[in-house]
């Protein structure tokens, strides 16, 4: 909810300043591309950060088993897939040019 109520705060005050003015001409539209310039990045966050605070205190996430260690799966960059151990202690970057297949397992 914060995300939407600071994107529409913004964009009005974007919008205000004459910003785009020149590029677009109809002011609806214009208002509406503020609103998306200013909102996706806050909803972003938003969304990121919830999804960090559920694998972090082990709510929701998807995981792999590799010998007799559990990893929780963060996300991928690039050639990389991004792992950390349940307790949190230590982070992995494995390359994805070195996995054939990997399996992930959803907690929920």
């Amino acid at each position: 909810m914060l995300p939407v109520v600071l994107g529409g705060f913004f964009s009005i005050a974007i919008s205000n300043s004459k910003f785009l003015e020149t590029i677009i001409d109809i002011e609806e539209l214009r208002k509406f591309a503020l609103f998306i310039i200013v909102y996706l990045p806050l909803f972003s966050f938003g969304f990121g950060f919830y999804n960090a605070e559920n694998i972090f205190i082990k709510k929701k996430f998807d995981y792999f088993i590799d010998n007799k260690d559990t990893l929780k799966y963060l996300g991928n960059t690039g050639d990389y897939f991004i792992f950390t151990s349940m307790d949190n202690s230590k982070n992995y970057f494995l390359n994805t040019k070195k996995i054939d297949t990997l399996v992930l397992l959803h907690r929920k």
